[in-house]
């Protein structure tokens, strides 16, 4: 699933039956940027569906969202803090990543 002026489209290349970690980032009418992150697979979070994600989003006030990479390449870093749980099981090599710096 991914959203489109608060609506979830359904886009089901992977499934909606596993709970991994998310990675997404969306976009509100007001222009502000949306970025979310939620664990999976660890005692504070079981993950959530695509369609989960697709509700969480459109819940911050979303007009339109997407869904990334998760699993075990999810991370929030900011400034030097890592802002989620970590495993190392989990944990893989990340080939390309999204940043935010202020100017």
């Amino acid at each position: 699933y991914y959203m489109h002026n608060f609506e979830m489209i359904p886009y089901d290349i992977f499934g909606d039956d596993v709970r991994p970690d998310r990675t997404a980032v969306g976009y509100t009418e007001d222009g502000r940027v949306i970025l979310f992150i939620c664990d999976g697979r660890c005692e504070k979070s079981d993950g959530a569906l695509l369609t989960e994600l697709a509700m969480i989003m459109k819940g911050l006030g979303c007009t339109y969202a997407v869904n990334y990479d998760g699993g075990g390449s999810t991370r929030m870093i900011v400034g030097s803090e890592n802002m989620n749980d970590v495993t190392a099981e989990a944990s893989r090599q990340v080939w390309s990543s999204i940043g935010f710096y202020r100017k």
